[in-house]
Parts: C-alpha cells; sequence; structure tokens
C-alpha cells in the first residue's frame, strides 16, 4: 500500500509504524501491528504492507512510528463521518466504540474528507461528552477547533487517548464538620456548578428549592405535575417503567378507572337486532389497539327467546340468555371489561333468528 503524507515524513526504509484510521477498514484495516516501511519513494509517500491486494483509495488516518517496540496505541476503532452543532461534534464510528470513558481527554488526528481527501480542520484535543454505540459526542478543549455548525460529512480519522496526568483542587486541612464544593472544569461554570442548599443546623433540617410553581413567582413549593393528554400515550415498553400520571390539557388528573375521556366510544343501535347476522359495536381501532368493553344496556322484546352474545371478531367472548318480552332493559357492568384483539371489531349477534333485542354499549380504547 501507498501512504501519501501532506509533510514530508522523515521515515526511512525499515523503520517501523502502524496505520490507524483508514476510512476505508475493508481494503485498509487497521495495521496494529509493527510492521517495517518497505519503501520510501519521496519525500511524502511511503509504501507497507497492509492486507490483501487491492487498488483502492481512501483518506484519514495516523502513521505512528514504533519506538522501541512500544507505541500509544489509538482506538481500535475509526471515524466514519462527523457534524457538529453548537461546537459539540458527533464522530460516528466503523464500530461501537470501546475504550473511552466520559470525560477521558482525546485527540483526534487525521480527520479528512471521505471523497476529496480534504483536511476537515478538526485535529485536536477534546473531551469525551458521551458515547453511544457508534455515536462519539466530544466537547473542545484546549487548542481544538471550534466555530460553525458542520452537517454530517463522511471522512476518516483516528481516535487517540490522552496520557494527560491530571489532578484538581488538591487541599489539606482539619476535619470540618461540613465543606461543599463544586468547580466548573477549564475555567467557565458549566453543569458542575454548585446546586443552592440551605442547611439549618439548629433542627438539622436541609430546604430544597424548587422549581417556579404554577402561575405564580415563587420559587416554592417543589411542585408535581402530570403529563397533559387528549390522546392515550404510548403503552411502555416493559413492565416496570416508570408511566406518568395522567392528565387533561387543563391539568385535571384523569382519575377514571380505565382511560382519558378522548378515549371512550359508546354504541347506539340504528334499530333492532333481529336475525343472527353480526352487528359491529366497535370497529378495529388499529395496529396494536384493542377495543374494551365496560358496560352494555340489553333487552329482548320479542316473543321468541334468545342467546345473545359478544365477539372478540368473530369468536365468542361472552354470552347471555335474554328471556321473552323483556318489559325492563338489563344494565351490566364489566368490573373486568371485555376486550379485543389487537385491530379487531367487537361484534353483537343473537342466536335465534326473530328476536328483537336493543343493545347499547360503552367502552374505551387502549393498547
Amino acid at each position: 500500500m501507498t501512504i501519501t503524507f501532506d509533510q514530508p515524513h522523515g521515515l526511512t526504509v525499515a523503520d517501523l509504524v502502524v496505520v490507524f484510521g483508514i476510512r476505508d477498514q475493508v481494503n485498509f484495516a487497521n495495521l496494529a501491528t509493527p510492521t517495517a516501511v518497505a519503501s520510501v519513494p519521496s519525500a511524502t509517500t511511503i509504501t507497507v504492507p497492509i492486507g490483501a491486494s487491492a487498488t483502492a483509495t481512501s483518506f484519514g488516518g495516523v502513521v505512528i512510528r514504533v519506538n522501541g517496540g512500544v507505541f500509544g496505541a489509538p482506538i481500535g476503532q475509526v471515524a466514519q463521518s462527523v457534524a457538529r452543532t453548537a461546537n459539540l461534534l458527533t464522530v460516528t464510528g466503523s464500530a461501537a466504540w470501546s475504550g473511552l470513558q466520559i470525560g477521558q481527554c482525546i485527540n483526534l488526528h487525521g480527520v479528512r474528507d471521505a471523497v476529496s481527501g480534504a483536511d476537515l480542520g478538526l485535529d485536536g484535543p477534546y473531551r469525551v461528552r458521551d458515547v453511544a454505540t457508534t455515536a462519539l459526542v466530544l466537547e473542545p478543549i484546549g487548542a481544538a477547533p471550534t466555530g460553525a455548525d458542520i452537517v454530517t460529512t463522511n471522512c476518516g480519522g483516528a481516535v487517540l487517548p490522552r496520557t494527560d496526568f491530571r489532578v484538581h483542587f488538591i487541599r489539606v486541612m482539619e476535619f470540618t464538620r461540613l465543606i461543599t464544593e463544586s468547580i466548573g472544569g477549564f475555567g467557565r461554570a458549566d453543569q458542575m456548578d454548585a446546586a443552592p442548599v440551605l442547611v439549618t443546623n439548629a433542627v438539622s433540617a436541609v430546604t430544597v428549592t424548587g422549581g417556579v410553581a404554577q402561575d405564580a413567582v415563587a420559587g416554592n413549593p417543589v411542585g408535581i405535575g402530570a403529563r397533559a393528554a387528549n390522546v392515550n400515550q404510548a403503552a411502555m415498553s416493559a413492565t416496570g417503567d416508570l408511566v406518568h400520571l395522567m392528565a387533561t390539557m387543563i391539568g385535571a388528573l384523569v382519575n377514571k378507572p380505565f382511560s382519558i375521556p378522548e378515549a371512550d366510544w359508546s354504541y347506539a343501535p340504528a334499530g333492532a337486532i333481529a336475525n343472527t347476522t353480526d352487528v359491529v359495536i366497535a370497529a378495529a381501532a388499529g395496529a396494536g389497539i384493542r377495543r374494551y368493553v365496560t358496560s352494555i344496556q340489553v333487552i329482548n322484546t320479542n316473543a321468541v327467546a334468545t342467546e345473545f352474545v359478544i365477539k372478540d371478531g368473530s369468536t365468542v367472548i361472552w354470552r347471555i340468555w335474554l328471556p321473552a318480552n323483556m318489559t325492563t332493559p338489563w344494565d351490566i357492568d364489566f368490573p373486568t371489561p371485555l376486550r379485543s384483539s389487537a385491530n379487531a371489531a367487537l361484534n353483537a349477534a343473537a342466536i335465534t333468528s326473530g328476536a328483537s333485542i336493543y343493545l347499547d354499549a360503552q367502552g374505551y380504547t387502549a393498547p
């Protein structure tokens, strides 16, 4: 493989080097084993064996001369793209980042455009702000470049851990009952600044100042709240997950047994159910959503008695015998609501033709 440098490299034949951070990791995988320079065609080029023979071009990365068999190894993952927003730099890696900790200092080196090979001007020291699989979020420190936002740009580049040894705020003092100190790092106030806490020694109590109360300028009391909603929120992903209390859009806490008012449904008949054909009382609600029945009112006014059923689609989930010539409707509540399958209709039907059934039903919609 021929490597072209942006300035004279100073290497000679048989110098041992390692290579990290070239964007095309298929043809130019990291060379982590010290390998001798095969030739020096010019002051800015060398050849060194890497992987199998291939005709390809890629950009980015770093060549490190191995000194006595010891070198500071870069992180194994390689930069594949970068984006900068409000001076926070997100580096997408060739795999999930490993070997990095939040707060650790690193250096970016050889960050170059994957198409043109142009220097993106991002080389320098950074502090790890966040790591999530292939996303590495960095904040600049020291001489690291800052500036305008950068849209996502494909690139190559290496991440080198810094070996700085940092000791902050060492003090030797006599024992004191209470010392509280929080100082923003790097000479600026940031998220590490102290939060105000009032300790009243006379009663051994801690007074916590809360946020602004609703419709007031005072900082007390510490407010609690519920999630304002006019539709059901999505079901939680797992049992045991935190779920918010719910309130109406004006803050009235929802204490109905099942759902918010907007999720309620009701059915009233267009006429009597007089044959065995299914009557839809609640249509299918959509993917992953069910219909629930909490109460019905039913009466059979015909001289023909009949069984009466409620179905989950075509499957009977509730059955009752309705006598003939009823004079008063039956009001039936379901403490455990009847429910449909996901995205299935609730249907009602008489089992005997000739009945004359009037049905009203109420329920709600939820996952």
